[in-house]
């Protein structure tokens, strides 16, 4: 496909091509994407996967030696959805895996489970779990009663002063041996080069939400009540104490230990111990609550 097939030609800078969607930092081959301020331009005209980027008029003249496609709006993010949203149900939304059920499965009853989905051998699935489409779960899982994977989150833009909301047309991948437990939700992606991710043996709490994009590594345990916000990612071996929330597009390395209750907006190095809110290193916090008491 190309700029021109959906963008008038008038706002067209350089036609280029594109064969999927996604943000500025995607994975994919020949990716359309926006950018509506220079850091994010910074990060697609570096990546190889991006094709074609729609930027505002301000922005062009970062992009004067590049050879990826461009074209100008007012309203990139606009621009964008507004494709996106003309190619729903199109191949350029549409996840190449495999549905079905493998072999032991256990689904109870009050299961509902879309046809569009896969469950891994001898995963067992309890009364009024929900799995929508697109959702891959592996080998030996449990999710408990009520959970819900593969709902849609929070996405939209603004037209006309109205808040006009974005369907997700993306996966959740659900690795061998992961336990989900009562009432987690799984948001699924906005695009399928970009799943939502939760990682062999992790556990997630009851009633822990995990937004579109996030990735849980091996062996975490996030507990009950988290948020887990878009785009972040956990590393392998975290601990998210009990009703913490962890910022969108945030980094937490391997075996990093959030304290219950933190609110944590910046990255963590690995083995990293933080808590708070905001969420500091934890023995500053500890230092800084003592010297308050005294």
């Amino acid at each position: 496909m190309q700029l021109s097939d959906y963008i008038p030609l008038e706002d067209i800078h350089v036609n280029g091509i594109f064969d999927e969607l996604g943000y500025s930092d995607s994975a994919g081959e020949n990716v359309l994407t926006f950018c509506d301020n220079l850091n994010y331009l910074n990060i697609a005209l570096e990546n190889e996967n991006i094709s074609s980027i729609i930027i505002t008029k301000d922005l062009s003249a970062y992009a004067k030696e590049t050879k990826k496609g461009i074209c100008i709006s007012e309203k990139p993010r606009n621009s964008f959805f507004d494709i996106y949203n003309s190619l729903k149900g199109s191949n350029l939304l549409r996840c190449d895996r495999t549905y079905g059920v493998g072999y032991g499965v256990n689904i109870a009853p009050k299961a509902i489970i879309s046809d569009k989905s896969y469950i891994g051998n001898n995963s067992v699935i309890s009364d009024n779990v929900i799995i929508k489409e697109n959702v891959f779960i592996g080998d030996n899982c449990f999710v408990d009663s009520g959970a819900i994977l593969g709902n849609d989150g929070i996405l939209y833009m603004e037209k006309d002063e109205n808040n006009i909301f974005i369907r997700h047309g993306g996966v959740v991948i659900i690795g061998n041996n992961v336990t989900i437990l009562s009432n987690a939700v799984i948001v699924k992606s906005v695009f399928p080069n970009m799943p939502t991710k939760i990682d062999d043996y992790s556990i997630i709490g009851i009633s822990t939400t995990i937004g579109h994009e996030a990735v849980v590594g091996k062996n975490c345990r996030v507990l009950g009540n988290c948020v887990v916000a878009k785009n972040a990612q956990i590393g392998d071996g975290s601990i998210i104490g009990t009703s913490s929330v962890i910022r969108e597009n945030i980094t937490l390395g391997n075996n990093v230990d959030v304290k219950a209750g933190s609110v944590v907006i910046k990255d963590v190095k690995d083995g990293g111990v933080v808590s708070g809110n905001f969420a500091l290193n934890h023995t500053l916090n500890i230092k800084n609550y003592f010297k308050s008491q005294k």
